[in-house]
């Protein structure tokens, strides 16, 4: 698990942008954003959490995850979405987010933003469940969430039920200005969003999609 998430840091310099053409659910190679990603890079030491069907690299000094990774089959669609948000019981209180209540009851505009996606955890009630806990939740702009970076879960769920899909992604935080969330959660908005999907085509091929946002309003879709 630990070579997996070092590979797909370094990876962040040669993936983005996309290097296939996986057109045909809907998406685009690619949409990119210039960042300095090596002095965005967290210094601090993450430990790992695993749960049923995704795990995160875990950050417990920002009380969130840094990186995340999971594999997706053809969706089972056995649980429906869980009406709340949780406390991790695998990670300690001090690592928590210091409630589950929504961001925008401290400041209008953000949500609770899935790292991984609610709708990607449906084999079981239990799994379902486990990506409401709050370590796979950080403060997203709105319509981003709800906008773009929706458009790329539901390209996932697409790919998903045509072959297996790989799928990275991570946070990143380069300014303090938009941090409203340290006195009422603990935690920091982060100001890029990235993900990277790997398939295969049906002769075998690989096939890689990614995309690498700034959380903020205005950025359209992947339509």
């Amino acid at each position: 698990m630990k070579t997996i998430f070092a590979l797909v840091q370094l990876s962040l310099l040669v993936v983005l942008p996309a290097q296939a053409d996986l057109s045909c659910c809907g998406g685009p190679n690619s949409t990119t954003f210039n960042v300095d990603v090596a002095a965005a890079a967290s210094a601090s030491t993450n430990f790992y959490v695993h749960h049923d069907g995704y795990s995160l690299s875990y950050n417990c000094e920002r009380r969130t995850a840094d990186r995340w990774n999971y594999t997706l089959a053809k969706d089972k669609k056995a649980a429906s979405r869980p009406s709340s948000f949780y406390t991790d019981p695998m990670v300690s209180k001090e690592c928590n987010q210091f409630k589950t209540k929504s961001y925008a009851s401290t400041h209008r505009g953000f949500d609770r933003g899935h790292l991984v996606a609610s709708s990607m955890m449906t084999d079981s009630p239990e799994q379902r469940r486990g990506s409401h806990y709050m370590t796979n939740i950080a403060p997203q702009v709105s319509s981003f969430n709800q906008g773009i970076w929706e458009n790329t879960e539901d390209i996932e769920a697409c790919y998903r039920n045509l072959q297996r899909i790989y799928t990275w992604g991570g946070i990143l935080y380069t300014d303090d200005s938009n941090d409203y969330f340290l006195d009422s959660h603990g935690i920091r908005t982060p100001d890029f969003w990235w993900k990277v999907v790997l398939t295969k085509d049906d002769s075998g091929a690989d096939k890689i999609i990614s995309w690498f946002f700034p959380n903020q309003e205005n950025l359209g879709s992947l339509d």
